[in-house]
């Protein structure tokens, strides 16, 4: 059994960003040669192989020959996001596209405001926060290659693995610790 880290990961920029984002990090599974029977894994679901997909020499070659180093590499961590992600980013994404609608909807219920139109940016900015636990290490690199896929948006990442009495964070901005 592992020792869990706890990640908590910020997003600060425009909604919209953050959206694609967070719609960007649902995907396949990767389905290593020796699990390619079990086909229950092709449900799109959030996983760090959306953002960072095994290649396809990895998958073949396996998960025990290949695939941990691999995505301990690329990812940060050897197992991929648990499922208990799903229900908080599933809610992040209903909270923004929400209040999206709701100021489109006044919007076109009132007249033009030149000032409001110049603040667009500060009302548009937004920070979310979410949660992941991972086996043993943190996901900063997969954080990282978020930050460079997404370059309009700033990551942060603290983690504690309180069994091992360790603990940090990072802050990435287009691929690189800032």
């Amino acid at each position: 059994m592992p020792n869990w880290c706890d990640n908590y990961i910020k997003i600060k920029g425009k909604r919209e960003e953050i959206i694609k984002c967070i719609e960007g990090m649902k995907g396949y599974k990767a389905l290593y040669k020796e699990d390619r029977e079990n086909k229950e894994d092709l449900e799109k679901c959030y996983t760090f192989n959306a953002t960072l997909e095994v290649p396809e020499e990895v998958l073949e070659l396996g998960y025990a020959k290949a695939g941990y180093y691999w995505q301990k590499d690329n990812w940060g961590c050897k197992w991929d996001m648990l499922y208990e992600s799903k229900y908080e980013l599933d809610n992040i994404l209903k909270e923004l596209k929400s209040s999206i609608k709701e100021e489109n909807e006044v919007k076109e219920s009132e007249s033009y405001n030149y000032l409001e139109e110049r603040s667009y940016d500060k009302k548009h900015m937004k920070e979310v926060e979410f949660f992941v636990l991972s086996p043993w290490s943190p996901v900063d690199e997969w954080i990282r290659a978020l930050s460079e896929k997404h370059r309009d948006l700033e990551f942060s990442l603290s983690f504690e693995i309180s069994e091992e009495f360790l603990k940090g964070s990072a802050t990435f901005k287009e691929g690189e610790y800032i």
